[in-house]
């Protein structure tokens, strides 16, 4: 497990999960967890430390990602050695069954590098 995931599993999904479920985290609670960047109202948006890069993120620590299961996980990961890896994150709504609502979900949370 990355040393990465190690230090901010927990904190990242407990936070994941209250965003995601529409709860508004307060700003101190994010910064409790080491996830802050900014926040103003219901608008979070992640520290680059917490931003997971799809064009180097293994199967394993994708799968570790709240949102992406082992299906989406090989997927990404398929579509990036096709591709030659990601230029933009909107390309990951071109893996079948990601879907509008997940992409929405993901995005906020990955980068390309």
């Amino acid at each position: 497990m990355g040393k990465w995931f190690a230090d901010k599993a927990s904190a990242v999904l407990v936070a994941l999960a209250l965003l995601i479920a529409g709860v508004a985290v307060g700003a101190a609670a994010i910064e409790t967890a080491g996830l802050a960047s900014s926040y103003s109202g219901k608008e979070y948006v992640p520290s680059e430390s917490v931003l997971l890069d799809l064009n180097t993120a293994t199967e394993a620590e994708l799968c570790e990602f709240a949102l992406i299961d082992e299906y989406y996980a090989h997927e990404i990961v398929r579509y990036r050695k096709q591709k030659g890896g990601f230029k933009s994150v909107d390309e990951v709504d071109e893996i079948f069954g990601i879907g509008e609502k997940r992409m929405r979900a993901i995005e906020r949370y990955v980068i390309i590098k």
